[in-house]
């Protein structure tokens, strides 16, 4: 009885340690590495430059725009209600992790207030989030937008 019951034992203590090994630990993405990518897809989008947007994707969203003339078609869409963007004032960044299917990574979303050809600034915003890439080098951007708020702007936007 005794030996069953330590055998037991000895498989609840080991079957713990034989199971999937914990997560990898995420890291922290680099908020300067970060920020000079994300301030240049914010000038890329004032600029009306697709090709260098489209070079700073991250490979998930290169599956939805094939190349830059994809960008420009999202930009014009993008476009549509707030109007093009005529410039961008940093507000906040937030961390976070990612999760696309069994892909967990660390995130970094910068957030602008931006003044369109259409509103003045704080009706509209632009999130731009960096990501590390496959290999965890370079960053990458995972998605980007410009968006309004329907109740109230964040506290942390205003």
């Amino acid at each position: 009885m005794t030996h069953r019951f330590g055998l037991c034992l000895l498989l609840i203590l080991f079957s713990g340690a034989c199971g999937e090994p914990p997560p990898p630990a995420q890291h922290v993405v680099d908020y300067e590495g970060a920020k000079l990518i994300s301030d240049r897809i914010a000038n890329d989008l004032l600029q009306d430059d697709a090709g260098d947007i489209y070079q700073h994707l991250d490979v998930g969203f290169q599956m939805v725009v094939k190349d830059a003339k994809d960008v420009k078609k999202t930009l014009e869409k993008m476009y549509i209600e707030p109007g093009h963007p005529v410039n961008f004032e940093f507000k906040i960044s937030k961390i976070g992790t990612r999760v696309d299917g069994s892909w967990v990574r660390p995130f970094r979303t910068f957030w602008y207030a931006v003044k369109t050809e259409k509103f003045q600034k704080g009706k509209y915003f632009l999130k731009v989030e960096i990501v590390p890439a496959i290999g965890g080098s370079p960053l990458n951007v995972s998605g980007f937008g410009i968006l309004s708020f329907k109740n109230s702007i964040p506290s942390y936007l205003q």
